[in-house]
């Protein structure tokens, strides 16, 4: 994920202040004034998906159940089938 991150950002800025690449997309240079703005409206996907992470771990949203809890569902489950297929046999 953070070398996807890092490709997007080396791009995008590439694509932004390379001038022949400038050219090529018809974009011009930002000020200081846009760049802050640029910024301001590229961390907030950061700190909606933190929020939504603190979330999800308080609530336990997505936790995974340990192989051996796993195995005693299952026996658990198996043992249960079997005992009703002997009260209908």
């Amino acid at each position: 994920m953070q070398g996807s991150v890092a490709f997007s950002i080396i791009f995008t800025l590439g694509f932004a202040l390379i001038p022949g690449l400038q050219g090529l997309f018809h974009m011009e240079d930002l000020e200081g004034k846009e760049w802050a703005w640029v910024m301001g409206f590229a961390i907030v996907p950061f700190f909606v998906d933190e929020c939504v992470k603190t979330v999800y771990r308080a609530i336990g949203y997505g936790l995974r159940p340990k192989p051996r809890e796993l195995i005693e569902q299952f026996e658990k489950a198996a043992n249960e089938i079997a005992k009703s297929g002997e009260e209908h046999a």
